[in-house]
């Protein structure tokens, strides 16, 4: 799948303060280009393994005049476009016997993992986050005649720290 995008926005930081929430400079054009693959295994019954692959070729083809200033940083077609890992991956173990009350019981345990990105254009140091590996877990009761279950879920099982923002201040 492509996607392509023409008249991409970035918020110029280099222009008197009263200015810069309403100023928008053009990056002229970017393409976007991912695959994406998904599959299911049922090992049994009761057993369900789930995998997932993304991936991501992203490419600013021409600012504008060459260059952009946003505050102390230059924009230019060398930039990666933001929120654009190259690869992300999970895979997910699902187990749901069925209980002697005719309940079921379900146990996910899954990863996650996503490449390194940037949050901005400008591609500023603080606006970069590492690849992160996520586990995850839920075990979930449903009984056998009800319209309810309960789930209990903890997400970011080894606690990792990790971004999946930046937001960069007027002038930083």
């Amino acid at each position: 799948k492509e996607l392509r995008f023409d008249q991409v926005a970035a918020t110029r930081t280099d222009l008197p303060e009263a200015q810069q929430s309403l100023s928008v400079a053009n990056l002229a054009s970017a393409t976007i280009r991912g695959l994406e693959l998904e599959t299911t295994f049922a090992v049994t019954d009761t057993v369900r393994l789930d995998a997932s692959l993304g991936l991501l070729d992203d490419e600013i083809e021409e600012v504008i005049g060459g260059s952009l200033q946003s505050g102390p940083y230059v924009i230019t077609a060398d930039n990666e476009l933001p929120y654009t890992p190259d690869i992300t991956a999970s895979a997910q173990f699902g187990w749901t016997p069925e209980l002697p009350n005719g309940g079921e019981l379900g146990l996910n345990i899954g990863w996650v993992y996503v490449s390194e990105q940037y949050f901005g254009v400008e591609n500023q140091p603080y606006q970069y986050e590492n690849e992160r590996h996520r586990i995850d877990a839920s075990l979930r009761y449903s009984p056998r005649l009800g319209s309810w279950d309960i789930l209990v879920g903890v997400r970011n099982l080894t606690d990792e720290i990790y971004s999946t923002t930046a937001i960069s201040g007027i002038g930083a």
